[in-house]
């Protein structure tokens, strides 16, 4: 798998649904299904990507979108979640986490209550 596919494979999931139970459910049952490099590939690529995100300025995004607290394991979900956006909004809000306030699904997100 190389960085191309692992997009696809995760714009293919959001595809099938919007539910993130249904989604995790997909994703966990294709990669399953896939021969041990493939799964070894889709984590090594899941960890970089990750890494692209994990900078003070997207946790502190973060903390702003849940309202003034991020820990460590919120801020680790959040980045995952983000990687489920999608590539397109993933890299525009890697170059500029200011750009998270134009993202709907992260305006949905701090509508929310936290607690």
């Amino acid at each position: 798998m190389d960085v191309d596919e692992f997009w696809l494979f995760l714009q293919r999931s959001r595809e099938v649904t919007g539910d993130p139970d249904e989604r995790l459910r997909w994703l966990t049952l294709h990669l399953a299904r896939s021969p041990l490099a493939r799964i070894v590939d889709f984590q090594i690529l899941l960890n970089e990507v990750r890494r692209r995100s994990d900078t003070y300025d997207m946790w502190e995004a973060a903390n702003l979108i849940f309202g003034g607290y991020c820990s460590t394991d919120s801020f680790w979900y959040f980045q995952a979640w983000l990687i489920g956006l999608g590539r397109d909004t993933f890299d525009l809000v890697v170059a500029d986490p200011d750009n998270l306030a134009d993202v709907p699904e992260v305006r949905r997100l701090a509508e929310r209550p936290m607690c």
